[in-house]
């Protein structure tokens, strides 16, 4: 296994196959309080692939988004971010030194005056940035308008990583997960 500080090894790969299920089961079932069953992870793997990536270093896999792409209820292309896990040795280290902020410019530049004044040093992608980046480019190009997901309130680090790429708190959900904990359900208009 490569260190954490051997970033250039990380390559991303889109779901393909069955075989890359247990890699992702493993990561996240270690890392998200919420437990999930293999017709969980199937639902999303098999019918929107093309939405769900792996970082891998070697055959490791050190990071995972699943994800998926369908109108909603409004008639609106609605993306949603099922599940997201980066090894806890591995966050914070992101593969090119980019900011999120010239990311999201060069990306949707139409949303550049949301972005506000620049930090002093802007803020530098880690692996899980680079995932929701990667699944939201994709979902911008099959005509994505807009994304959702949910995060726990106590999960600072997520609240955080969604919150600096641009995602909004649209609605606070009460004991939303079994543990009884609170949710946010966060939203981002591309």
């Amino acid at each position: 296994m490569a260190r954490s500080s051997e970033k250039s090894y990380v390559r991303f790969e889109q779901y393909k196959k069955e075989d890359q299920l247990p890699l992702i089961q493993a990561l996240i079932d270690t890392d998200l309080s919420e437990p999930y069953s293999v017709f969980t992870y199937r639902y999303f793997l098999n019918q929107w692939p093309q939405f769900s990536f792996l970082a891998m270093d070697g055959d490791d896999c050190v990071g995972c988004i699943v994800c998926k792409l369908e109108k909603s209820a409004n008639n609106v292309l609605r993306g949603y971010i099922a599940m997201l896990a980066v090894r806890k040795d591995r966050r914070k280290c992101g593969r090119h030194a980019i900011s999120i902020r010239s990311w999201i410019c060069s990306t949707f530049p139409e949303r550049q005056n949301e972005l506000g004044p620049t930090r002093k040093s802007p803020l530098k992608k880690g692996l899980g940035s680079e995932l929701v980046c990667t699944a939201l480019q994709r979902m911008k190009e099959s005509g994505c308008e807009e994304v959702v997901l949910e995060a726990e309130e106590s999960n600072r680090g997520a609240l955080r990583l969604y919150g600096n790429l641009g995602f909004i708190r649209a609605k606070r959900l009460e004991k939303y997960y079994l543990n009884g904990s609170d949710a946010f359900r966060l939203k981002m208009t591309l």
